[in-house]
């Protein structure tokens, strides 16, 4: 449970619920046990704990402490340590003097030796071991209380927990989930579910896909015995091992670029125990499994990726183009088709922009598709992806074959409650251009039971009436700018002259599975607007809810704001609280100020960038112009809007006129 509902217990149940044995007024500790049985003589259903739930705690008292990404690595090594120490009797030795020493003025001392003599000790794991601990920012509290925890565990709890890590730091690090793959990612799933032929798609990570898969799989040509699975962007190696759960004795083959996520997938492996081949390569400098032939290959490689090198036009690999001067999907494409055996199948989960594409990228995709490579095209639900929203796509691909006649187009994106598919024929195709885009070939299924007409007229309707909206919005005109020139000061300098009365954190810390409770103001509410409701009493202190006035910010990623005019929300503590002067600054003004571009000089950060608030710099002209100022961006944000809803109807009617007049409907006025 998070802090927040603790506090809510001991509030609401003074007279009954155990007292704090440590920590701070703010941060109170109570006993574990003496919780436990609180909450079960009064009735409460508590879980067991695993050795997870063991080690977020641990984990939460290096927050703050450790960058996430040297965390994981940090606790990732501790635990393959960990598993040496049960077949290693020299490094058993030196765990046990790691933990009998982890309190002391030594415990770094230790860390260093348990490090590089479990190197020595074991260098067949030496791979599993590279990096240096973080010693200059741990002391003897943080590591007892994560060797104790990892002591603590059963050697076949180790991967599970490893798991816990890579969930913490992708949460923290959007560049983990998007680059190199994430715990439980629902993608990794329908790619090892294509692969496998069975169903792997779990009902949290996507009721819909879940329910849907099996159908999707029976639309599909049955497959031969699957004996070996190649990844060669494999990341820290979820779609593999997604797949030994399915066939724990087919052979698994990885290549991945980056070093420390090689690692991570290594290291993964060797506490599940699986024997898979996971090597660091360039897949696009040289072929790194040349003579290799797979029944399976599952890709998940990095979008939009650009080819930085100029690729080899004599590598066997290219043979329906050299894939040079620009975006990197069709080398992966043909990569996967090279590395397959003759009745093989990859799965390459890609963007929609390779299946339109023109230019070479087009010629490239019509040789694909003429020579037979491109068995089907599914179309996959949208936000499948916590970092984006961008529609995603598999291509099942097989070696060239002169038997093929036609592409299965596969909609399972579920915008119709329901899995279309149908059946192009490679001539049809190639008379238009090769385009693999599977709603332009399930129109005629989707258009079967819809009056064209009837949607030809309302989306001009639609497309009068924002054009009417937009010719009278405010006559036209933005309201007038009048000022000359301002003084520029730091939100330090701010806070130190009074003109913010207060810079605070909220106060409500996400539970141990990242989640808020409803209504409290999070990063994504400054961009989309603050919650209807306000939370229930109890989950922050009364004094620490906003004030009407309030400007909240938070600076990960980019810099956003925005004004609470009501008051009385509660605050995750990933957004900052700005109390005002409105003698000095207006709200709404402090609000876009800290937005302006030149603040991104202060990002720091190669993973998730983000600023020191206080450095931003704020521009304070008078209290009169900045009205002037507000009343304009608010006129602009107006104006924006308005077009977009003009584009959005322009696009909706050309669609309508366009699939009327290919149907044959009566759009005569008479």
């Amino acid at each position: 449970m998070s802090p927040a509902a603790v506090a809510n217990w001991r509030d609401r149940h003074k007279d009954t619920f155990p007292t704090p044995t440590g920590g701070t007024t703010a941060r109170p500790l109570y006993d574990y046990d003496e919780v436990v049985r609180w909450l079960r003589d009064n009735g409460k259903r508590v879980r067991e704990v695993t050795s997870s739930d063991l080690l977020w705690s641990a984990m939460d008292s290096l927050r703050g402490v450790l960058e996430p990404e040297s965390f994981g690595r940090f606790v990732l090594t501790l635990l393959v340590i960990r598993k040496l120490s049960f077949s290693n009797s020299t490094v058993q030795s030196l765990w046990g003097k790691a933990r009998s020493g982890a309190s002391s003025p030594r415990a770094a001392h230790l860390l260093d030796q348990l490090l590089h003599g479990a190197r020595s000790a074991a260098p067949e794991a030496s791979e599993l071991l590279e990096g240096e601990w973080p010693r200059d920012e741990l002391h003897g509290g943080h590591i007892r209380q994560l060797i104790d925890t990892v002591d603590s565990m059963a050697e076949n709890d180790l991967p599970d927990a490893a798991s816990a890590v890579l969930v913490r730091v992708t949460r923290s690090q959007a560049r983990r989930g998007g680059e190199s793959g994430a715990v439980g990612s629902a993608t990794a799933q329908v790619l090892a579910s294509l692969a496998t032929r069975t169903n792997l798609v779990g009902a949290k990570s996507h009721a819909g896909l879940h329910s849907a898969m099996p159908e999707v799989l029976a639309l599909l040509e049955p497959v031969s015995e699957l004996t070996s699975v190649y990844d060669p962007a494999c990341g820290i190696s979820e779609a593999l091992l997604t797949v030994h759960q399915a066939h724990p004795n087919a052979q698994l083959i990885g290549r991945e670029r980056v070093r420390s996520v090689l690692t991570i997938a290594q290291q993964r492996a060797y506490l599940a125990d699986i024997d898979a081949d996971l090597a660091q390569a360039n897949t696009f400098e040289t072929d790194p499994w040349p003579a290799g032939r797979a029944d399976a290959i599952v890709a998940e490689p990095p979008f939009g990726m650009r080819l930085t090198e100029k690729l080899a036009d004599w590598d066997k690999r290219w043979q329906f183009g050299t894939p040079n001067g620009g975006a990197s999907d069709f080398a992966w494409l043909q990569d996967a088709i090279a590395h397959l055996k003759q009745e093989g199948r990859a799965y390459v989960l890609q963007a929609g922009g390779p299946l339109f594409r023109g230019a070479h990228a087009g010629s490239i995709r019509r040789g694909l598709v003429s020579a037979g490579c491109v068995e089907s095209v599914i179309a996959l639900p949208s936000n499948l992806l916590t970092y984006t929203s961008v529609p995603l796509f598999v291509w099942v691909l097989r070696v060239p074959r002169t038997t093929a006649e036609a592409v299965k187009f596969i909609d399972a994106s579920l915008e119709k409650d329901e899995i279309r598919a149908v059946d192009v024929s490679i001539a049809d195709l190639l008379n238009e251009g090769a385009n693999l885009t599977p709603r332009r070939w399930l129109a005629d299924v989707a258009l079967e039971d819809v009056d064209v007409a009837a949607e030809a007229r309302r989306a001009e309707g639609a497309l009068n009436r924002a054009l009417d909206a937009a010719a009278t919005r405010n006559g036209g005109t933005l309201p007038p700018i009048d000022f000359d020139g301002t003084r520029v000061l730091s939100l330090s300098d701010l806070l130190k002259f009074g003109s913010v009365c207060e810079l605070r954190r909220g106060s409500v810390v996400p539970g141990e599975k990242g989640d808020t409770p409803t209504g409290v103001i999070r990063p994504s509410h400054l961009r989309e607007g603050l919650p209807e409701h306000r939370p229930a009493p109890g989950i922050a202190d009364p004094a620490k809810l906003t004030q009407p006035g309030d400007v909240l910010v938070t600076t990960r990623h980019s810099v956003q704001a925005a004004v609470d005019t009501v008051g009385g929300y509660a605050v995750s503590n990933q957004v900052w609280i700005l109390a005002v002067n409105t003698n000095v600054l207006l709200p709404a003004y402090l609000a876009v100020a800290l937005t302006g571009t030149w603040n991104n000089k202060f990002q720091v950060g190669t993973a998730i960038k983000h600023v020191n608030l206080k450095d931003l710099e704020i521009p304070v002209p008078s209290l009169e112009e900045q009205e002037q100022i507000v009343r304009a961006i608010a006129g602009a944000e107006m104006a924006r809007r308005t077009a977009l809803q003009v584009a959005d109807a322009a696009v909706n009617f050309t669609e309508g006129l366009l699939n009327a007049v290919r149907y044959g409907a009566d759009l005569t006025t008479g």
